[in-house]
């Protein structure tokens, strides 16, 4: 198939119609701006176009933009984390910035290095998805390719995982 963008415009439309609101959200979430969301969705969805021959052959086309989206994202994060003085580390748009105190910074990013470093990357995105972007197990399953039950196995497996880790933090505490 030669470049969509001179082939096919009501599959163009069709596929912004279905998937443009999702790469948006997606988007949203992480960039936490507007405008920025709008653009980089222009750009996934550019991306999408651009490789559609290869993705529309694939089983799951949503896992293939789940991921192009989340790289993207992370990549203008990062680009932005860079850009300035005003925003020296890029904390004030993470995801997870809850105040500007660097204790709690150091000590969040702590947390999410020992819990999430040690996992594949499947089950840190099975993670993400479950837990950042709201997508239930079957939902994740077709996305991923993955049964419900090996989804649900990585689940428990690091739910089981973060409270141990919290058990030890807290006996780490009351130690004298």
């Amino acid at each position: 198939m030669e470049n969509m963008a001179e082939s096919d415009r009501d599959t163009q439309r069709e596929l912004y119609e279905k998937y443009a609101p999702m790469i948006y959200r997606r988007c949203l979430r992480f960039l936490r701006s507007k405008e920025e969301a709008q653009d980089a969705t222009s750009d996934v969805f550019l991306k999408l176009l651009e490789h559609w021959e290869s993705v529309q052959n694939r089983e799951s086309a949503l896992f293939w933009i789940h991921r192009t989206t989340t790289n993207h994202c992370i990549s203008l994060w990062r680009r932005k984390k860079f850009q300035g003085p005003d925003n020296e580390d890029g904390w004030e748009d993470s995801p997870l910035h809850a105040d500007n105190s660097e204790e709690k910074r150091i000590i969040l990013r702590d947390i999410l290095r020992k819990l999430m470093f040690p996992w594949s990357k499947m089950v840190r995105d099975i993670v993400m998805y479950t837990y950042w972007d709201g997508y239930t197990q079957d939902e994740i399953s077709t996305m991923t390719g993955l049964a419900p039950s090996t989804i649900r196995k990585h689940l428990t497996r690091f739910r089981r995982s973060t409270q141990q880790w919290k058990l030890e933090k807290l006996e780490g505490q009351h130690a004298y």
